[in-house]
């Protein structure tokens, strides 16, 4: 039997193309279309706007001469499709008309009452297989559990059946009906993991939803089942390079999300990587460390978090969403260090909120900073809490007005007025992003939300935004990189390394420009540094990182890479480097993980890897302070984690570890010498075994062998010298008083 799906949406990317990718499709009906499918039955889809007219509609049906059509309907589209339907039951008397989605479900007796010969409360797979099989046969469609169905003025309310518990019994969802109708058919997908939500949030649905029927309302996909059609993805398009999780939060079985990620990184390895990204709900003092680590380690991007409101009185009071704006920091703070992109879900126009509460939500998100938002107007959905609420308040008290849906503000509250709600709607990427944005990119953001505020707007600005010159437009707003690419110095520092310096110079022969500062070497430094550039500098100081002060204020790029002559630049994080400093990235400085070598044996444990050291900076943003040998740049402004390491290779044997570190040491020494600190009995007697036994035994230093013992042995006894060298200084310095 011949089955059309109809799916509606307002917002649309263009007439031909209105859904932008494969991200945007509805997993309800593409589960239904596959399941029939595999009986035998022939669907269809089709997609209508708000420009689509009846001549159109009739040519698709006319074509394809479906025996039952199958409306998924949210409330926003309701009363649209109900127009529809009204027309196609007078035009097409014998098609069949099936109406399903969240607003039926939640709303079943308005619903029945329109044109539609049935509807489907709950999931439907299986009603409509049973359905169509009746009709096939010539049946009367009776009896069938889940659906309301008229019969001679007689309306059959079936209860439904419980909710279907083996989600790996369905066939994966029907995507190649959507082919005709998304733009984007190469990059990005979607992937549900399961069905259901635990949680009670106010302005949702699924606290509805889950007393619809008896049986477990969440339930998760088998993580063979989900690695299975993410490979058959790949396989059918190998272009495809990310892929999106969704589910209501991955964190609500820790063992289901780390055992995805083992699974994960298996489909990850070798040179084509997709990158993946999901859904994460913050709970009272969840630990997410784990679970975020397997996501870094097998390929995800970016993660999603439903901040709502940064009023913990708002959030925890009227959205019963429990958690603390400190949780919220926590967890953005290890994504970052983990290299994960944050996305945050911001609402505004809470029932109850106030103008001051709004300033909240403004102030985590300029503290957070993510690096993508939404914000959307509270819409006050038929049979949630909320809308409950607001009925009950006098906050409803005309027809809602569904056009652009979430971006225009449906109540108008004493506190927080509809205009004080649209003008903060507009006007929130440049309260949150002034001044850590270029203006010309938050002015752009400013200008589409205005935009997506106005219907009329909207409609007429559809033609200019989808025009392949006004793309591109927007695109070089958010990204620099086509017009100018970011440019960047490598700053070395350099004594003695005749042995090193070659190989590091031949691994950023990419950068723009080279800069050495000399202090002074003996040996042929810099003759080997002179065939990479000219810009060679002689400079010398006792603490090392003011030579590389010296030679950042001697850059002349964008951005400084900052390096030592015994260091690599690899492909892949030099790749990673020209990526990130391209991006629209609001950090402006990065640390990079290390690889340290020695005696030809990378160490792996110990506390060696990846120890992270900020290298990457925006010229303006960057400098050392006078804090010895080795101390982390001061960087203006947030700091960001790249994946991809440096390798390490000067210290070669301990010969060459001990005499590097004697002058490190001696360093160290007059630094604090100069601070006028003290020699401490800590540091001399306790800071050195017990370093040993940390690094060594709890942080498995042991598993690198006997380098590994060697390298923290000379390790610790430096840190002892460090306080010897600093008693030496103080002790001649008396002697040199006792002869003045």
């Amino acid at each position: 039997m011949n089955v059309l799906f109809v799916h509606s949406l307002q917002d649309i990317h263009s007439a031909e193309k209105p859904i932008h990718n494969y991200q945007y499709i509805q997993f309800g009906i593409s589960y239904i279309s596959s399941l029939l499918k595999t009986h035998g039955h022939t669907t269809r889809l089709l997609v209508l706007t708000r420009e689509t007219n009846f001549i159109e509609i009739e040519k698709h049906i006319q074509a394809f001469k479906p025996k039952i059509i199958f409306f998924s309907i949210v409330f926003s589209e309701y009363a649209f499709i109900a127009k529809i339907a009204k027309y196609l039951k007078n035009r097409f008397p014998d098609v069949f008309l099936l109406a399903g989605g969240p607003h039926i479900t939640l709303n079943p007796e308005e619903c029945i009452s329109a044109d539609f010969d049935a509807i489907c409360i709950g999931e439907g797979e299986y009603p409509a297989l049973e359905l169509i099989n009746k009709l096939e046969k010539g049946e009367l469609p009776l009896n069938i559990a889940n659906l309301w169905i008229k019969n001679n003025g007689v309306i059959e309310k079936n209860t439904p059946r419980p909710f279907l518990e083996n989600l790996d019994s369905l066939p994966f969802p029907d995507r190649e009906m959507w082919k005709p109708w998304v733009a984007d058919l190469n990059n990005n997908y979607s992937i549900l993991l399961g069905r259901g939500c635990p949680f009670q949030c106010s302005y949702c649905c699924n606290h509805a939803f889950k007393k619809i029927a008896a049986g477990k309302y969440v339930r998760l996909r088998s993580i063979a089942n989900i690695i299975k059609e993410l490979q058959s993805i790949k396989i059918n398009i190998p272009t495809v390079k990310n892929i999106f999780f969704e589910v209501e939060t991955i964190a609500i079985d820790k063992n289901f999300a780390l055992g995805l990620a083992e699974k994960l990184k298996d489909i990850n390895k070798g040179d084509s990587r997709m990158a993946f990204g999901t859904n994460i709900r913050i709970t009272p003092n969840a630990n997410l460390e784990e679970i975020l680590i397997s996501f870094k380690d097998c390929g995800f991007k970016s993660i999603n978090i439903g901040v709502e409101s940064g009023s913990e009185k708002i959030r925890s009071e009227i959205l019963k969403r429990n958690y603390t704006n400190d949780d919220i920091i926590k967890t953005v703070n290890l994504a970052r260090k983990l290299n994960l992109e944050v996305s945050f879900y911001n609402l505004i126009g809470i029932p109850g909120e106030t103008l001051k509460d709004f300033k909240e939500t403004i102030k985590i998100n300029r503290k957070c900073l993510p690096d993508r938002y939404s914000l959307s107007i509270f819409f006050p959905y038929p049979g949630t809490d909320l809308y409950i609420i607001s009925k009950n308040t006098g906050l409803i008290n005309r027809e809602l007005d569904i056009r652009m849906e979430r971006s225009r503000a449906i109540l108008n509250m004493p506190q927080f007025s509809a205009k004080q709600i649209q003008h903060n709607y507009i006007w929130f990427d440049y309260n949150v992003y002034r001044g850590k944005k270029p203006l010309h990119k938050i002015l752009t953001q400013v200008i589409l939300a205005k935009i997506k505020t106005s219907y009329k707007l909207n409609f007429l600005s559809k033609p200019l935004i989808n025009n392949k010159t006004f793309r591109l437009i927007k695109k070089c707003s958010v990204n620099k990189n086509l017009f100018h690419m970011q440019t960047i110095s490598v700053a070395i520092v350099a004594k003695n390394e005749e042995n090193n310096i070659e190989k590091c110079l031949n691994s950023v022969k990419w950068a723009d420009e080279i800069i050495i500062v000399d202090m002074f070497s003996t040996d042929k430094t810099v003759q080997i540094a002179k065939k990479f550039t000219d810009k060679i500098y002689s400079y010398y100081d006792y603490f090392i990182d003011i030579g590389k002060n010296f030679a950042f204020e001697k850059a002349g790029c964008d951005w400084v890479l900052s390096l030592d002559a015994d260091e690599i630049i690899t492909d892949n994080l030099h790749k990673e480097i020209i990526q990130v400093i391209n991006s629209n990235s609001l950090h402006n400085g990065f640390f990079i993980p290390f690889k340290h070598y020695f005696m030809n044996r990378w160490m792996e444990h110990g506390g060696w890897y990846p120890s992270h050291i900020i290298r990457l900076f925006k010229k303006s943003c960057g400098k050392y302070t006078v804090e010895g040998a080795h101390q982390l740049l001061q960087i203006k402004g947030s700091i960001g984690y790249l994946m991809n390491p440096v390798i390490h290779t000067g210290l070669k044997n301990p010969d060459i570890f001990s005499k590097k570190h004697s002058l490190y040491s001696t360093m160290i020494a007059k630094a604090a010498f100069s601070r006028k600190e003290k020699v401490s009995f800590r540091k001399l007697f306790i800071r050195p075994p017990y370093i040993f036994i940390k690094r060594y035994i709890f942080q498995l230093g042991f598993l690198d062998g006997i380098p590994g013992l060697i390298l923290m042995s000379q390790f610790c006894y430096y840190l002892f010298l460090e306080q010897i060298k600093l008693f030496n200084l103080y002790k001649n310095d008396k002697k040199t008083h006792s002869f003045s």
